[in-house]
Order: C-alpha cells, then sequence, then structure tokens
C-alpha cells in the first residue's frame, strides 16, 4: 500500500502552470523554484560587479542602470520654466535692450550650445526672463511686414469687426447657422484677397524663428547691465558669471 506521505511533495493538477501561485505546485518544486529565482536575480548583479561588488567595465549596462548613473552622478536636472508660463507673462514689461541684445560684448554673450540640452536650457532660460522683450520683437516684425502690404491692415480689421459682428448678432440657432457660414466664407475671402493671412503667418514665422535663434545663441552667463544707483543714470556692465556668484 501506498505511503501517503509521498503524495506531499508531488504536483496536484490544477488550472495554472508552475509558478508561486499555482495550486498543483508542491513543497520541493516551490524551494526549486524560489532558488532559481534568486540565482537569475543575482546573476546580473555579479556579472556587472567585481569581486568586490565593483563595476566591470566589460558588462553591458541596462538601460534603467544608465538612468541610475545619470542622476547619481553629481548632474542636477534641469527644471524647465516655460511650461507653467500662461497668457499673463506676455505683459511683462521689458528689460533694458542693450541686456537684452547683448551688443556691447558680443563674443562674451553668444556662442553655440554644446548639445541639444544646452541649447534648451538656454532657449527656457531667455524666453521666461526676457519674454516682455520677445514679444515687442513681434510686434516690431508685425509692423514692418504690414508697412511692406498696407492693405492687410484694413482686410485684418475688417475681418475682426465681421466676426464681432456675427458673435453679437448671430445666435447660435440652427436656422442662423448658414447665415453665419456665410459671414465666415467672406471673412477667408478678405483676408485672401488682402493678404492678410500671409502677413499674419510671415509675422509669426519671422517672431519664432528669431525667438528660436536668439534664445539658443545668447548665453545664460552673459553679462548683465547694473544701474550705479538710483537716479544718478549711470550704469556699468557685470562681467561676472553668475553660476560662479552662485558658488
Amino acid at each position: 500500500m501506498p505511503d501517503p506521505s509521498d503524495d506531499r511533495d508531488r504536483p496536484r493538477p490544477g488550472a495554472f502552470g508552475a509558478n508561486p501561485l499555482s495550486l498543483s505546485l508542491g513543497q520541493s518544486e516551490f524551494n526549486q523554484w524560489a532558488k532559481r529565482a534568486k540565482n537569475q536575480d543575482a546573476a546580473p548583479i555579479n556579472g556587472r560587479n567585481g569581486a568586490h561588488g565593483r563595476p566591470n567595465a566589460s558588462a553591458p549596462a541596462s538601460s534603467s542602470n544608465a538612468r541610475d548613473v545619470g542622476s547619481r552622478d553629481g548632474r542636477v536636472k534641469t527644471r524647465y520654466k516655460t511650461p507653467y508660463m500662461t497668457t499673463d507673462d506676455l505683459k511683462k514689461a521689458p528689460r533694458a535692450w542693450r541686456e537684452f541684445l547683448c551688443t556691447d560684448h558680443l563674443m562674451k554673450s553668444y556662442s553655440i550650445p554644446t548639445n541639444v540640452d544646452d541649447a534648451r536650457e538656454r532657449l527656457d532660460g531667455n524666453v521666461y526672463d526676457y519674454v516682455g522683450n520677445y514679444a515687442r520683437m513681434g510686434v516690431i516684425i508685425g509692423c514692418a511686414v504690414l508697412y511692406r502690404n498696407p492693405t492687410a491692415v484694413v482686410g485684418a480689421v475688417a475681418t475682426a469687426k465681421l466676426y464681432r459682428w456675427m458673435d453679437l448678432n448671430i445666435g447660435a440657432t440652427s436656422e442662423m447657422q448658414g447665415f453665419k457660414m456665410v459671414g465666415t466664407v467672406l471673412a477667408w475671402f478678405v483676408m485672401m484677397y488682402t493678404k492678410a493671412s500671409a502677413a499674419l503667418s510671415k509675422t509669426v514665422l519671422l517672431t519664432a524663428a528669431f525667438l528660436l535663434v536668439h534664445g539658443c545663441l545668447r548665453r545664460r552667463d552673459a553679462p548683465k547691465l547694473v544701474k550705479i544707483g538710483r537716479h544718478t543714470g549711470i550704469s556699468k556692465w557685470e562681467m561676472q558669471s553668475p553660476k560662479k556668484k552662485s558658488r
């Protein structure tokens, strides 16, 4: 007669395969599974490290380890400011144009970024600090574009007034949607005939190009204009880098 104690470690049929949560896994199989899992978890660590836990240069590192090294090698992760900007930031007063353009010290104020992260950091900081100057540069570029095409001003004003009249006088009912569609088509025709849409697109593209080029080339440690006294009207250039001062 077979001993019933021998069936304790024998796998019993179940609905799942052999894994720790399966009801068909016996005690001995579970111990073997735990031992294999422990060896598999320890194998990558022993493969990357030497005899005393030192990193092995010949063993390849995974992407997660690369991220860990990048966060532990002393580099500070840049926290960008522009994602938190709102439309109210466009109302900021512009700073001194000599400081914004840095025409007095071009060699110390502009340089080609070393990498993409450097360009992103410059663009983020410059846009956040000088958003008022960039907004006014957009107005200047728009005026220059409209100077070469004065009829675009007439088209833009007429289109704005037409849309305002439709919003005030045409209700959001099914009977009035036809009139609103006709007014929209008429506004598009006026914008195209007077080339106002082309002037607006050109202004946006030129402003974006200026912002991208200036924001990426202007260094964050460029000299800043510092006023001496409040009512003297005398100013000087601060040549010391802000990064060196913060240390």
